[in-house]
């Protein structure tokens, strides 16, 4: 086994070596402290009871996948919970800042709300017709956006703690490059 370098000894597959007022997952934090991040300041706790709320749901997706996986014929069942897994927490973590409001009208009114103080943009459809995007007037973030923070974290820890607890404990350097790593995916090149 090779020797336990620390973050700043070396590239480091994380965006930034610091970070201020960011919010991290206990298990993430204590895992960054145990390989050689430094905490300067600690500005708000956060605590909660876990509770398997969502447990029923989790099992029956690995379920129906692990079923597709082994019986063809029930390989569409398996897709189909993937995308539904898939979509419940990408939907709770919907940046709805970003939506816009899109109308069709006429050169008269497409004039008017170019001067609108939410007016974004615009496109010419046709003879006259004009496609006008508005960014929203009011905002309502109304979605359990803890739940998708909770897994892109837990993602970036097993990902984190795969690459340096594992590969590049046993793998030496020289032999492999990492060339793209996301929430799931690691790709390699050996």
């Amino acid at each position: 086994a090779k020797s336990k370098q620390n973050f700043r000894d070396r590239r480091c597959l994380i965006g930034s070596m610091f970070g201020t007022k960011i919010l991290l997952i206990t298990p993430l934090l204590i895992w960054y402290v145990k390989h050689g991040l430094k905490v300067t300041k600690i500005y708000q706790v956060i605590q909660f009871d876990p509770k398997e709320c969502f447990k029923r749901f989790g099992d029956q997706v690995s379920d129906d996948r692990r079923a597709g996986d082994a019986d063809i014929s029930k390989k569409i069942i398996g897709d189909t919970s993937k995308l539904i897994g898939n979509s419940v927490y990408g939907h709770s973590i919907m940046d709805k800042s970003k939506h816009t409001a899109v109308k069709f009208c006429g050169i008269e009114k497409a004039s008017k709300a170019i001067n609108d103080p939410f007016f974004s943009s615009f496109e010419e459809c046709g003879e006259e017709t004009f496609e006008i995007t508005l960014k929203k007037k009011s905002i309502k973030h109304d979605l359990p956006i803890q739940l998708g923070f909770f897994v892109y974290q837990y993602a970036k820890m097993r990902m984190l703690s795969f690459y340096y607890d594992v590969v590049d404990r046993f793998v030496d350097r020289q032999d492999y490059c990492v060339l793209v790593m996301d929430t799931g995916l690691i790709l390699t090149n050996i």
